[in-house]
C-alpha cells in the first residue's frame, strides 16, 4: 500500500502536467488561427472594397492623416526623386506614395499571397514595381543600379514575422545611397506610448534596436511632433532618419517632427 500511496500523486501531477502541456499549445494553435482568420478577412474586405487601388483616406501609412500631411512636407522640401518600399502587403501604402510623390516606387514583397494580391490591385499604377523578394535581396539588387544616384525615399515595412530585416536594411542603404531618407514603420516613439509599436522575440523596435547605426552613419533622426491622440487610423508610431546634409537639413526645418539626439552619440560614448 505504500508504494500505492507514493505512485498515485505522482501519476496524477504527470497527467495534470500534460494535461495543462496540451492546454497550452491548443490555446496557442486557437491564437495562430484566430490571427490567421483575422488577416484573412482583412484581405477579403481589401478586396471587396477596391479590387484595384483607388485613394481613400483610410489607406496608406495605416490611415494616418499626420504621418501622411508629414510626408507630403519632406516630399515638396526634399523633393525626392524615387520611392523604395520593403514589405508591400496589400498595396495600399504603395500605391498612396506613387500618388503623394509623383515618382517611380520600387517595393517588394515575400508573401505568395500578398504579393499575388498587390501586383493585382496595383496593375493601373504604371510607376510601380512589385517584385517578389526578400527585403535585404531586393534592396543589394536596387543597389547594383543607377538608383543610388538618386535622391530616394525608403519605407521599411518588412518586419511582419519573426525576422526582422531592419539593421541589415539601414546597413545596404546607408553603405550605398548618396542621398536618401528613411521612415520605419512600427517604431516606438519615445516619451508617447500612445503609438503602437512593434516587438519580435522579447525585443521592441525602437531607438536601442539602432543606436549603434545612426552612431555609425552619422544619421539624424526624427519623431512626429503630433500626439499619438492628435493621430487618426492605427496610430502606429515611426521614425525619420537621414544622412547630414541636405536630407538632414530639410527634416530639421519641419516643424511637424521632433528632432531625438541620443544621449551616449552626444557624450562620444557610442561605438563608431
Amino acid at each position: 500500500m505504500n508504494w500505492m500511496r507514493r505512485l498515485v500523486p505522482r501519476m496524477i501531477k504527470r497527467h495534470w502536467s500534460d494535461m495543462s502541456s496540451r492546454t497550452r499549445r491548443t490555446e496557442a494553435r486557437v491564437r495562430e488561427l484566430e490571427a490567421a482568420l483575422a488577416k484573412l478577412r482583412n484581405t477579403m474586405l481589401v478586396l471587396h472594397e477596391s479590387p484595384v487601388y483607388v485613394a481613400a483616406e483610410d489607406l496608406g501609412f495605416n490611415g494616418q492623416r499626420v504621418r501622411k500631411a508629414v510626408f507630403a512636407e519632406m516630399a515638396v522640401r526634399l523633393r525626392f526623386e524615387a520611392v523604395v518600399e520593403t514589405g508591400t502587403a496589400l498595396g495600399s501604402t504603395t500605391g498612396w506614395l506613387a500618388q503623394a510623390a509623383g515618382v517611380p516606387v520600387w517595393t517588394c514583397e515575400c508573401e505568395a499571397r500578398h504579393f499575388a494580391i498587390a501586383r493585382q490591385r496595383l496593375r493601373e499604377c504604371p510607376d510601380v514595381r512589385v517584385e517578389r523578394s526578400e527585403s535585404r535581396t531586393f534592396l543589394r539588387a536596387l543597389a547594383k543600379g543607377g538608383l543610388t544616384a538618386k535622391n530616394t525615399f525608403f519605407y521599411l515595412d518588412a518586419h511582419g514575422s519573426d525576422d526582422v530585416p531592419l539593421r541589415e536594411e539601414i546597413e545596404i542603404i546607408c553603405d550605398a545611397w548618396e542621398r536618401y531618407t528613411l521612415m520605419i514603420d512600427d517604431f516606438r516613439v519615445p516619451g508617447d506610448d500612445g503609438y503602437g509599436f512593434d516587438t519580435y522575440g522579447g525585443r521592441a523596435l525602437d531607438v536601442d534596436l539602432v543606436r549603434d547605426l545612426v552612431a555609425r552613419y552619422d544619421l539624424q533622426c526624427f519623431f512626429p511632433a503630433a500626439a499619438a491622440a492628435e493621430e487618426t487610423g492605427a496610430r502606429r508610431g515611426w521614425v525619420v532618419a537621414a544622412s547630414r546634409g541636405a536630407c538632414g537639413d530639410g527634416l530639421a526645418s519641419l516643424k511637424s517632427l521632433r528632432r531625438w539626439v541620443p544621449e551616449d552619440i552626444v557624450a562620444g560614448k557610442a561605438d563608431n
